[in-house]
């Protein structure tokens, strides 16, 4: 996957957008509790969007029909396929890592009796997070195309 394909994509630039308006509209320091309460409803979003996703992923690949994966590449669809769900797999765990990074970190300033935060330490992790959610959702329309090629392949096996 080439990064230009990245930063070209509709769901970079959407989450590009939000983080943009966010800093736009968000105040210059944020409370603590509040960026806590925002790093739990992310950390627990993206929890269960990448064990869902990586069950997704593990079904495509172990599709054992060497026919219909060799039908796929002609076109190189089914390389795209994969590459599209690493791709958004490790962005998507990256993220999780990230947030759950932060939050530790913040439980730290918290403790040091810190109460504002300047907006940049929830912009990025605030762009990362709508990009992974992002590039999920393209992942899973993919996944709908690598079913409905399936079931177009095994229509013309039928057939023939």
């Amino acid at each position: 996957m080439k990064i230009k394909d990245v930063l070209l994509c509709w769901d970079f630039i959407f989450a590009l957008i939000i983080a943009i308006i966010l800093n736009i509209f968000m105040f210059k320091y944020i409370q603590l509790s509040l960026i806590i309460d925002i790093l739990s409803i992310i950390i627990s979003t993206l929890s269960i969007i990448f064990s869902l996703f990586f069950a997704g992923m593990s079904i495509i690949l172990t599709s054992n029909d060497d026919d219909f994966i060799n039908f796929l590449e002609e076109d190189n669809i089914y390389s795209d396929i994969i590459s599209t769900f690493k791709f958004t797999l490790s962005i998507t765990f990256i993220s999780l890592i990230i947030h759950i990074m932060m939050y530790f970190i913040i439980q730290l300033i918290i403790s040091n009796l810190y109460t504002n935060l300047h907006k940049w330490f929830i912009l990025f992790p605030t762009f990362i997070f709508f990009y992974s959610i992002f590039a999920t959702f393209n992942s899973v329309i993919d996944a709908i195309k690598y079913a409905e090629k399936r079931i177009k392949y095994i229509k013309l096996k039928n057939k023939l």
